[in-house]
């Protein structure tokens, strides 16, 4: 299933689909979605995400559809 992909990208491909997840929800900050994550520092969690997806940790949060975050901007 994962065939010429290095251990590496394996692991970095799993950790950004769960931050989008985590993200997603609206529940976690960007603190606690980058130790959930593994990462020791915010700060280089959120340089993983902005280089893999163009995107801060912050948009995608807003973006991802049924987010709480997007529920509450539209409600307003």
């Amino acid at each position: 299933k994962y065939k010429g992909t290095s251990p590496k990208q394996y692991v970095s491909e799993l950790r950004l689909q769960l931050a989008r997840r985590l993200l997603g929800s609206g529940y976690y900050s960007v603190c606690e979605v980058a130790e959930r994550c593994g990462f020791d520092s915010a700060y280089y969690f959120s340089s993983f995400i902005k280089r893999t997806t163009g995107k801060s940790p912050r948009e995608l949060s807003y973006a991802a559809p049924g987010s709480e975050i997007q529920n509450r901007k539209t409600e307003k």
